[in-house]
C-alpha cells in the first residue's frame, strides 16, 4: 500500500479497517493502528473509534479507546449492512488526529480492508474559546473572528 501521508501531505494514515464475515450472517470489525511510527512520531499514546450505521447515520456502538498498538474489534454485525467508522488517536486523554472511513458492506466470508486518514484536530478560533470566570468587578468582551 503506498504511504497515503505523503500522497495526500496531511495528517497521518493512522488506522486500517477490516470489515468480514465471520459465518451465521453475522461479521465483525477490526480498527488498528498500521502505522508504526505514527504513536512515536506524533507522541500519540491512545486510539479510540466508534461504528456508525451508513443508511440512517445513527452511532451502532459507543465510542471505544485502546493503548497504541492494540485493535479494538467489534462483533456480531449483520451480513449486509453497511457501516463507517469515525476513528481517532488522543494524546494524554484529548483527541488530536480524527478520520473517517468511507461507507463499507459488512459481507459474509470476505474481508474488506479500507484506510482510514486521520487527520490533526483543529486548534478552537478566538470565537469559540470560552473565557475563564471574571472577577467581581471585570467585564470581558470577546471578539471572534470574522465577526465585523
Amino acid at each position: 500500500m503506498p504511504d497515503v501521508r505523503h500522497a495526500l501531505g496531511v495528517g497521518l494514515v493512522c488506522a486500517v479497517v477490516a470489515i468480514f464475515g465471520c459465518g451465521g450472517g453475522l461479521g465483525k470489525v477490526r480498527v488498528a493502528i498500521t502505522d508504526a511510527t505514527a504513536c512515536t512520531e506524533h507522541c500519540v499514546d491512545g486510539f479510540g473509534a466508534q461504528l456508525f450505521d451508513e443508511a440512517n447515520q445513527a452511532p451502532l456502538t459507543p465510542p471505544r479507546e485502546v493503548d497504541c498498538g492494540q485493535t479494538i474489534v467489534f462483533v456480531n454485525l449483520d451480513a449486509g449492512r453497511k457501516v463507517w467508522v469515525h476513528a481517532y488517536a488522543t494524546r494524554a486523554g484529548q483527541r488530536r488526529f480524527e478520520g473517517e472511513s468511507g461507507p463499507v458492506e459488512v459481507l459474509e466470508d470476505q474481508v474488506v480492508t479500507v484506510p482510514v486518514v486521520l487527520k490533526p484536530v483543529d486548534e478552537p478560533s478566538m470565537a469559540q474559546l470560552t473565557p475563564d470566570p471574571a472577577l467581581p468587578g471585570e467585564t470581558i468582551t470577546i471578539v471572534g473572528k470574522g465577526f465585523g
